[in-house]
């Protein structure tokens, strides 16, 4: 299969190979493999497709679709965050780091504090401030961690007003070639770590009756071949929003769940590459409704997303599961 400035393989089942051709240019002729777990091989492909034009291709202005730029001012909204505490695991990079970055403007004292893999490298000043936001080196499947890293927020704020299980990774290949470890890895990180958690913040979010957010993958609603473990662990992560929200909707708790598609988040961060160039728009190397706002969601988004169902402004959403993919899924 042939597309302009990039020749993609289709490898096998959710597995492509793209090569850049046509450039004379030797420094961008590259290859990139990659999973793409919860799609079919041909939306793999215009994917692939898309992320290699877009980091090969010169900077420019652009018009995004569907974006504008975010009220920094609470002038539109005020989401009452001030004095609020809340857990995000994975917060060193990508979608979680924006979401530890765009949780403190939100007020003058409200905190969170991240859990990070042990190969956390300090940020730049801007990014966290040190007096709202603790970064907490953390392996969340292991117990011990976790309870270290609820320990922390208890310790340093005396308060749980927010869970954002966030950890996670890409893992996709065929069933019949994965081991019993992988399926156990893969459950640990995605599922048990969300579960355990939740079990450790329950009691401390029934006195401030906060909520808990799930970030998951749109595998989750529609796994592909060549998406496990991930697809599965993913639907599991949306059967556990779900019961949370029906056990703790009684203690004022809400649960809900936010499924990713092409975001900024740190698989995005090692597809783009250094040429990467923010706000780059994606061209339509495949049919359009692939990607119907032509870009990948920008982290500040994801934060706003987010920040609002942990908001009292989201005090009647709890059990549902919203799509962050600018209407690339095929279901609603």
């Amino acid at each position: 299969m042939t597309k302009r400035h990039v020749r993609v393989t289709l490898i096998e089942p959710g597995a492509v190979a793209t090569e850049l051709v046509g450039h004379n240019r030797p420094e961008i002729r590259e290859v990139m493999a990659g999973n793409f777990a919860g799609v079919t091989p041909l939306q793999a492909a215009d994917i692939a497709a898309a992320v290699i034009y877009a980091v090969t291709q010169p900077p420019h202005a652009a018009v995004e679709r569907g974006a504008r730029a975010p009220d920094r001012t609470g002038a539109l909204m005020d989401l009452e965050l001030t004095d609020r505490v809340v857990l995000v695991t994975g917060g060193s990079t990508g979608l979680g780091r924006a979401l530890c970055h765009g949780w403190s403007p939100r007020g003058p004292r409200s905190r969170s504090a991240g859990a990070t893999p042990g190969t956390w490298r300090r940020p730049r000043r801007r990014w966290l401030r040190p007096k709202q936001v603790a970064a907490v080196p953390a392996d969340v499947s292991d117990v011990a961690d976790l309870e270290r890293f609820v320990g922390a927020a208890l310790g340093r704020w005396g308060r749980i007003d927010g869970l954002v299980n966030n950890a996670g990774r890409s893992a996709a290949q065929r069933v019949e070639d994965l081991d019993d470890a992988a399926w156990e890895s893969d459950l640990s990180l995605k599922l048990l770590a969300a579960a355990r958690l939740a079990r450790l913040t329950i009691p401390h979010l029934r006195q401030t009756g906060g909520a808990i957010v799930n970030v998951l993958a749109l595998a989750a609603k529609a796994p592909g071949a060549g998406s496990a473990p991930s697809s599965v662990s993913r639907a599991a992560g949306m059967a556990l929003t779900k019961a949370l929200s029906k056990e703790l909707g009684a203690d004022g708790i809400r649960a809900n769940a936010v499924l990713i598609g092409l975001a900024e988040s740190g698989q995005w961060d090692v597809w783009r590459g250094p040429r990467h160039r923010r706000g780059r728009p994606l061209r339509h190397h495949g049919p359009r409704r692939r990607h119907p706002l032509g870009r990948v969601g920008r982290g500040e988004e994801f934060a706003d997303l987010v920040c609002f169902l942990l908001s009292a402004r989201a005090s009647y959403l709890s059990g549902i599961a919203v799509n962050f993919d600018g209407g690339l899924a095929p279901v609603v």
